[in-house]
């Protein structure tokens, strides 16, 4: 007889083989987790980078520059700072190409279709560019970051808990803000206007060389500080950054914010089947209120705003499909000669997109949002409404600002298009949404994957 045996076969032999796999599954599970949470804070500290390092170099050397006709209270590129803002785009290159190489053999298991589709819309604004300057190398730096951007993103495979990231860049921006706000000057803008100001009598900007970007970043960002895991964390994270968001007195940022927390409110207190239909409801009637009020408005409306947009209406029709190029808006643009002002944009997503590209840049920014819409309601059904909470507040924004632009990569859009792009590639798999962003839960079990609903 063979003295042989099977461990297997021994009382509680096979619990722990069963187990021993649990372990080495919850290992790959965090170590994964690890991986795209550090990968995505790269790209948008590098993205921060690229949008503010060399303004807030500048600030530093030269402080502020008083508000003119052309600015409301900007900064002076000093050599330093043109020299960092230059040499920025490398550094995203750098980090997107580390990221990509990094998840290249997990490409294969990732469904190219959205990735493809955002291509499909960064390719439309490219042609918007050559229709209207006759030339192929128009916005190719603009539309190389972007797809670098898109693509970068799409790689990681984010889940809904690596969102968290942007909730603590954001906390760090207005710590750092406030610090500059206790400390030094340089920090407020000189605002001729006394009633800017919605808390005291100044208007923060912290290192960004205007308060809109600083007001708008912190909405963003506002819901995603909610993923922090402790509570004490969380309440402060949420207060510093909704304070920096006050203090910054954006009007639109904080309305934004307050439809946002609306909407958010809304889907937690529903039932989950009918998130996607009240999420689409609200998604449209932002975008036609987007489209209302510049209609509605007189030339004063909004601190001036109606002008443009009045300016903005009279000229489309006369070039609907492709638009007149990123040249319409600034000093000698069409729109500045209208309303004998300078102005950078159309202070409206529609707005601006229809005039820079026309109906082919309002396609293309369609095929932006309206993936990342779908995919935060997948997961707002599951139980994940914060996503598309940070999606209605980019809508809102659109209203009266510019959260992303067809033709520029500045201010916000280090968060805009990050989170649109990291929203828009969320799992499509809805049951792995960790309870920690159910309505009905807390935290997750470290194997989350398997558990149970709450």
């Amino acid at each position: 007889m063979s003295t042989s045996f099977d461990a297997r076969a021994l009382p509680g032999s096979a619990d722990r083989h069963v187990s021993d796999s649990g372990l080495h599954s919850d290992a790959a599970i965090l170590a994964n987790g690890r991986r795209r949470r550090i990968q995505l804070a790269a790209l948008a500290i590098a993205l921060l980078c690229y949008t503010t390092l060399g303004w807030a170099v500048s600030l530093v050397q030269s402080g502020r520059i008083p508000p003119t006709a052309l600015t409301t209270a900007s900064v002076a590129l000093t050599p330093l700072g043109t020299t960092l803002r230059n040499a920025a785009p490398l550094l995203v290159w750098a980090v997107a190409g580390i990221i990509l190489l990094a998840n290249f053999s997990r490409l294969s298991r990732r469904s190219p279709h959205r990735v493809i589709l955002t291509l499909s819309a960064v390719g439309l604004l490219w042609l918007t560019h050559v229709v209207n300057t006759q030339s192929v190398s128009s916005g190719i730096t603009f539309v190389t970051l972007v797809a670098v951007i898109a693509v970068a993103v799409w790689s990681i495979d984010t889940q809904p808990e690596d969102l968290v990231v942007l909730g603590w860049l954001g906390f760090a921006i207005a710590a750092v803000s406030l610090l500059m706000a206790a400390t030094t000057d340089i920090a407020w803008t000189d605002e001729t206007e006394d009633s800017k100001a919605l808390i005291g009598h100044a208007v923060l900007a912290g290192f960004f060389p205007q308060m809109n970007p600083l007001g708008m970043s912190m909405a963003i960002a506002l819901p995603f500080t909610l993923l922090f895991k402790r509570r004490l964390l969380r309440v402060v994270g949420f207060a510093s950054v909704a304070l920096t968001l006050l203090m910054a007195s954006s009007r639109t940022a904080v309305i934004a914010t307050g439809i946002a927390l609306v909407v958010g409110l809304v889907l937690r207190w529903i039932p989950s089947k009918s998130r996607p239909i009240v999420g689409y409801l609200a998604s449209g009637i932002v975008v036609v209120v987007s489209i209302i009020v510049p209609l509605r408005s007189d030339d004063s409306a909004f601190t001036s705003r109606g002008a443009v947009w009045r300016a903005s209406f009279d000229l489309f029709p006369e070039r609907p499909f492709w638009g007149y190029g990123p040249g319409v808006y600034g000093l000698e643009g069409e729109v500045s000669r209208i309303v004998n002002g300078a102005y950078w944009h159309g202070h409206n997503m529609l707005i601006t997109f229809a005039l820079i590209g026309g109906i082919v840049a309002l396609i293309a920014l369609a095929l932006i949002l309206i993936p990342a819409i779908h995919a935060a309601l997948v997961h707002a059904k599951a139980g994940a409404i914060l996503p598309m909470m940070a999606v209605m507040t980019i809508l809102a924004l659109g209203i009266a600002e510019v959260p992303i632009r067809p033709s520029e990569f500045d201010g916000v859009a280090w968060i805009s298009w990050l989170c649109l792009f990291a929203i828009g590639n969320l799992s499509p798999r809805p049951e792995q949404v960790a309870p920690a962003f159910d309505s009905d839960a807390e935290r997750p079990p470290r194997n989350w994957r398997n558990a149970s609903r709450m």
